[in-house]
């Protein structure tokens, strides 16, 4: 019977809360400090509709991952919604000049379900 301990077999990480991870991509080139090299970025939605700041969601994190261990050695906040409306990170990606990432219901209301997001694009300074 397959249960909790049978789906955490061989996961380096698991999230205590549902944060709805949708979209994940290491940092492997020069867009961002050399400390940030080979760092896995996750886009963390949270849930649907939701307005405003939230504990659970509604950011990006970026995770270091131990080298030739299992587990994870750093795990911080790098992106975090702290608008009024439903906005949540659905996508991301690097690209040659940053970090991309689209929300799936930008600042409208959010009664209107239909999709109005942004791209947005992080840079160094």
């Amino acid at each position: 019977m397959a249960g909790r301990e049978t789906m955490r077999r061989n996961s380096l990480y698991w999230w205590e809360f549902c944060q709805a991870p949708t979209a994940i991509d290491f940092m492997q080139s020069r867009q961002f400090p050399k400390d940030y090299k080979d760092e896995l970025f996750v886009a963390l939605f949270g849930a649907a509709y939701q307005k405003g700041r939230a504990i659970k969601g509604k950011k990006i994190v970026k995770i270091r991952l131990n080298e030739g261990t299992t587990g994870i050695s750093s795990y911080d906040e790098f992106v975090t919604y702290t608008g009024e409306g439903p906005a949540s990170p659905c996508g991301l990606s690097f690209g040659p000049d940053g970090l991309y990432f689209t929300d799936l219901h930008g600042e409208k209301d959010g009664l209107t379900k239909m999709p109005s997001g942004n791209i947005f694009r992080v840079t160094s300074r």
